[in-house]
């Protein structure tokens, strides 16, 4: 009886090598999750890219919006707010985005923020500093004497749609900074 056994285990196995009918499904069956994920983090890595680059040009906008001001009162102010969150579609500010705009100037007494307005959904003050203070600039970065600067930073909270155990949600922020066109802006009216 295990002569038989054997035989008909070795010609199924023979049998089995010859077919090759199902070859394409096994191999499907291996390579699929590898596909799955990489469509599923392209998806994720194009979306981040995008939202990067939407926070690039919406901080050079609004700095450059406001640097092209003759004055500015907050009603102004708000508007050019509201043009940034144009810019950011079809993200939301008010899913815990924020912009921060400030005016840093040097006069006698050294460079120091003169105000700074936030808009949107999250929290994030201005990494230049707060209202009043002397402001932390980039290296190398200088505020001549009688000389003032708008900085616009934008801020966005960037969560995985589908790969959140890979790809770790972050904080993204970047900033523009500009020298005003036609008057300093250090105050708003």
């Amino acid at each position: 009886m295990s002569v038989n056994l054997r035989t008909a285990c070795l010609s199924f196995l023979q049998r089995f090598r010859r077919n090759k009918d199902g070859a394409i499904l096994i191999e499907l069956a291996f390579m699929l999750p590898i596909l799955v994920m990489l469509v599923l983090g392209a998806f994720d890595t194009a979306r981040m890219v995008l939202l990067s680059q939407k926070l690039q040009r919406t901080s050079m906008a609004m700095a450059d919006l406001v640097g092209q001001a003759y004055g500015l009162n907050e009603a102004e102010l708000t508007g050019l707010f509201d043009a940034a969150s144009y810019t950011m579609s079809p993200f939301s500010f008010n899913d815990g985005g924020t912009v921060v705009v400030s005016s840093i100037s040097t006069e006698g007494s050294g460079t120091q923020i003169n105000w700074v307005r936030n808009f949107g959904g999250g929290n994030d003050g201005s990494t230049f500093g707060a209202e009043g203070d002397t402001p932390t600039l980039p290296e190398g970065f200088v505020v001549r004497e009688g000389e003032s600067i708008i900085v616009a930073e934008a801020f966005y909270p960037y969560e995985p749609v589908f790969l959140d155990s890979l790809i770790e949600a972050r904080n993204l922020s970047t900033y523009s900074i500009v020298r005003p066109r036609f008057a300093k802006l250090t105050s708003i009216e």
